[in-house]
């Protein structure tokens, strides 16, 4: 995306069009090889059949995250950080300059800080 200076949402559009084949082949052979073991009843099947469902379901769910949620939640990031938002390094490097936290000098004592002269 950055070599191309593309588009944010026409970078992840590319991304996943070129995702979206391996990644579908990928989980339907795994859930046609998974099927028979969680469908189909048979000798030692009641040992096996919960391992089958949770595989199952849980490539499934990582396969919907993987080709929805993510390019989305990565969408709207960069559109965030297009319109201006402050972005992650830009509050560490604040938070860094600010007196009292781990990354600068300790305060130094000030009028508020200063003990009243003896008498």
């Amino acid at each position: 995306m950055r070599d191309d200076a593309a588009e944010p949402m026409a970078a992840i559009l590319e991304a996943v069009r070129g995702r979206i084949r391996p990644i579908f082949m990928t989980t339907m052979t795994t859930v046609l090889g998974l099927l028979p073991l969680v469908l189909f009843p048979g000798a030692g099947s009641e040992l096996y059949r919960g391992l089958g469902a949770v595989l199952l379901g849980g490539l499934l769910v990582s396969t919907i995250v993987t080709l929805v949620l993510v390019p989305l939640l990565l969408g709207l990031c960069l559109r965030g950080n297009a319109a201006g938002l402050v972005s992650a390094a830009t509050v560490a490097g604040t938070v860094a300059g600010m007196p009292g936290t781990v990354a600068s000098d300790p305060p130094q004592p000030g009028p508020a800080h200063a003990y009243p002269a003896a008498s």
